[in-house]
């Protein structure tokens, strides 16, 4: 199979021609590709790419706010620059740093990471080999001011666009090819080896950008061009007429609407119908907290709009169906002044389970509020969408809190439910794992976590039954019709 990566007009911006980065296989075989998986993946990899590609890419970038045409599943996934097509705002340099590695262990999961580019690699090196990809991560080019784009924000030739490109997160990869058991034993790619290739040392075939250079810019938080590859696009819908393009309506990032009662719903709750979906990450390698991505079905249930508020932890209080928490650290919330609608936390798992079941209801279970944060079968990255964390929750990594928001400060995410993200963890119902049931699975990140990917829909954390921390909160659930 042959990857189509041609750059018609990328260097002039007269032509009305689009610029394609990535393209779609030309050829298929008549028994189902390895790429028959693959989808259009929302925060797309530009691994694989050609250099000349990615280098036309950075340079759109200092035109102006790019604008794509972004879509395709299975061997059919696209990426064009629209050259002639304007958005407003322009890119500025953050810090960024993250490191990662994936390893695929033969094409189908290669075009499952790394959609863009895997028509190029598998015609490179034929024969289902594994792949292994090495990354850093020192920051991210950021479309300011970052906004919603509707059809009506865009000037110009813009036919067939889908997406602003709001991050081009840049850095330095390496790619080796090889046995998989060889592959997985290698502790980096990244430093540079004149090993030859072996069954137990395989050979780095592609390698970009400096290593040693990325090591400093993410000490210093700086840019440095021997460590600045575009290496993955952070992608914003362009909305047409108020929805976006697969039918659904409302802003993600500025609050979508409630999901409707269901018939019996209680006060308070939305009803989620449940469905089937892929839980666990989605691009990139599982991390040490992140579970397997399998295909769970979830039945119908409720769930808070709201986490458990201190006003309504201390109105169970008063009614003598829940004792009193143990809050002796300042930033717990029970029993201070100005903090009733703020999140109940410093509560443990039993204290949690118990006021829930106090109201005839449950915690909920990992795969149920993993359901919920992701909007179901969007199988968002975060509540509110695919955008990393900015200003859409408690946590900004921008202004440092000393404490909890109060619960609803900041926009709803899917099904309209708040604070699924950043304000405090979440208690589940699930035992972390077979070899861990002295653990609880909680989901959702913190106030005073550091990590952006701590708020992914994905992620999960574990914590003994009896922590009671002041990131840490709950919300209940009910099985619904």
């Amino acid at each position: 199979m042959l990857g189509a990566i041609v750059l018609p007009g990328a260097a002039c911006d007269s032509t009305h021609t689009p610029m394609t980065v990535a393209g779609a296989n030309d050829e298929r075989p008549a028994t189902e590709p390895p790429c028959a998986a693959a989808d259009a993946a929302r925060e797309p990899d530009l691994i694989g790419l050609d250099a000349n590609a990615r280098a036309a890419l950075d340079a759109a970038s200092h035109r102006g706010a790019i604008v794509v045409h972004y879509r395709g599943r299975g061997c059919d996934i696209r990426l064009d620059v629209l050259p002639n097509c304007h958005a407003p705002g322009s890119y500025a340099f953050s810090p960024y740093a993250s490191t990662g590695s994936i390893v695929a262990h033969g094409l189908p999961e290669l075009y499952a990471n790394l959609p863009l580019g895997a028509s190029r690699l598998s015609s490179r090196w034929r024969g289902g080999p594994a792949f292994r990809i090495d990354t850093v991560l020192v920051g991210a080019h950021t479309l300011a001011p970052i906004a919603t784009f509707h059809d009506e924000d865009l000037q110009g030739d813009c036919a067939g666009a889908t997406h602003v490109v709001g991050k081009i997160y840049t850095g330095a990869f390496a790619l080796a090819v090889g046995n998989a058991h060889a592959l997985e034993a290698q502790p980096s790619l990244l430093v540079a080896s004149s090993a030859q290739s072996s069954l137990d040392v395989p050979a780095v075939a592609l390698r970009e950008g400096n290593a040693k250079a990325c090591e400093e810019a993410q000490e210093k938080g700086t840019l440095l061009p021997t460590c600045d590859v575009p290496l993955r696009l952070g992608l914003l819908p362009v909305f047409s007429g108020g929805c976006k393009e697969d039918g659904g309506c409302g802003d993600a990032g500025t609050g979508a609407p409630a999901a409707p009662l269901g018939p019996g719903t209680p006060s308070g709750m939305v009803h989620v119908a449940g469905g089937t979906f892929t839980m666990g990450p989605r691009t990139r390698v599982a991390i040490a907290n992140d579970p397997m991505r399998r295909t769970v079905t979830v039945a119908p249930f409720d769930i808070d709009a709201d986490l458990v508020t201190v006003k309504n932890y201390a109105h169970c209080v008063d009614e003598g169906r829940c004792l009193p928490p143990k809050a002796d650290q300042p930033s717990c919330n029970y029993g201070h002044d100005g903090r009733q609608d703020h999140p109940m936390n410093c509560v443990d798992y039993g204290e949690a389970a118990k006021y829930c079941l106090a109201r005839g209801e449950r915690l909920p279970t990992e795969e149920e509020w993993e359901f919920a944060a992701r909007g179901g079968a969007e199988e968002r990255a975060y509540p509110w969408g695919n955008a990393e964390p900015a200003q859409q929750l408690c946590w900004s990594g921008i202004t440092k809190r000393d404490g909890t928001c109060p619960v609803g400060t900041f926009a709803p995410g899917a099904f309209g439910l708040h604070d699924m993200a950043g304000n405090v963890w979440e208690w589940t119902s699930s035992v972390f794992s077979s070899d861990r049931k002295d653990a609880q699975v909680c989901r959702g990140g913190g106030w005073s976590d550091a990590r952006a990917l701590d708020f992914r829909g994905a992620y999960r954390d574990a914590h003994a039954p009896t922590n009671r921390d002041s990131d840490l909160g709950f919300r209940c659930a009910h099985s619904g019709p």
